[in-house]
């Protein structure tokens, strides 16, 4: 296997996650609007998925000859979630 093949097998990958992520969600969403399901709200850090989503940016920015640069401080994008 080249090494894009395992660039590409990799992309295949971490989309295939996130759609299953996508698809969970839609579900939980679909039980609490049934009413079969309730949402208990926690704080919940978004700082790693921030990250990854400069991480695979990144290529295309520079790409477009534009700087790309995500900033984040311990603590820094806590969300309410479940």
């Amino acid at each position: 296997m080249t090494q894009q093949q395992h660039r590409m097998l990799e992309v295949i990958n971490r989309n295939t996650i996130r759609l299953r992520s996508l698809i969970e969600d839609v579900m939980a969403l679909s039980r609490i609007e049934g009413g079969i399901s309730r949402a208990g709200f926690v704080g919940v850090s978004v700082q790693q998925p921030i990250v990854r989503a400069g991480e695979e940016l990144s290529p295309l920015a520079h790409g477009k000859y534009v700087k790309l640069e995500v900033e984040h401080g311990p603590g820094a994008a806590i969300v309410l979630g479940d």
